[in-house]
């Protein structure tokens, strides 16, 4: 009905100003506009789709009233049953935005708390029990092993000092970090969250060494999940979309 009495006003208009030259039909386009804006409670999206509909944008001012006024007068109804209040709510929006949110933060922006502690690392001949000590005396999940240049050769977490006293039986059988040092990734300062998300998920670690990009082999911190959850949250929070 809104479409017919769109189409209507237009032959009317043509009728009684005939020297304007309008044309009824773009009345019905811009009827037909109001009528989707109002029912789908979506005013944006349909003056850009009438601009792709029609192939220009002289009908774009009219389209742009119309829809605002449908919109503001029905935008407590819809034909959506179910229609989400934000794109937030939407399962198929989250995970673009907070990939979005990932991309634009960096390691050092999950670094940048001033009371972190010192990284802790080990040397490469430290031993199992010496390795139990500092595992039970540190928060820190995983240690970088280094050898006699202060270079890193690999790391030591959790689920591998598990696994090497389970098989072993016993602690005091000569065991050095070297032997226990896996080869997990690591990150560097600059690179984004979104790329250190994708490496803890594939490596299965709660922390990641961070190296100098300049010397791959030089830890300078250490990035955990809680790090990462953390500086997402501050930059969520900030942007306004909680």
């Amino acid at each position: 009905i809104y479409v017919i009495v769109s189409g209507a006003i237009g032959l009317a208009v043509k009728d009684l100003f005939p020297a304007m030259g309008v044309d009824p039909g773009a009345f019905v386009v811009v009827g037909m506009a109001g009528f989707f804006a109002a029912a789908a409670n979506t005013p944006i999206s349909t003056v850009i789709m009438v601009s792709e509909m029609t192939g220009n944008y002289h009908l774009l001012v009219p389209s742009m009233w119309v829809c605002i006024i449908a919109y503001l007068l029905v935008r407590r109804s819809t034909i959506y049953e179910n229609q989400i209040p934000t794109r937030m709510d939407s399962p198929s929006h989250v995970g673009e935005m907070m990939g979005a949110v990932l991309k634009r933060l960096t390691v050092a922006n999950a670094l940048s708390d001033g009371e972190r502690k010192p990284v802790i690392v080990v040397s490469e001949s430290t031993t199992l029990r010496e390795l139990l000590d500092r595992f039970s005396h540190s928060k820190q999940a995983c240690f970088p092993v280094v050898d006699d240049r202060n270079k890193l050769i690999g790391v030591v977490d959790g689920g591998s000092l598990r696994h090497t006293i389970s098989e072993a039986g016993f602690v005091d059988q000569l065991i050095i970090a070297k032997e226990l040092a896996g080869n997990p990734p690591t990150v560097t300062p600059d690179e984004d969250l979104y790329s250190a998300v994708h490496k803890m998920v594939a490596s299965r670690h709660d922390e990641l060494a961070v190296v100098d990009p300049k010397d791959p082999k030089k830890v300078v911190g250490i990035l955990s999940r809680s790090d990462l959850v953390a500086a997402y949250d501050r930059q969520f929070l900030a942007s306004g979309m909680a």
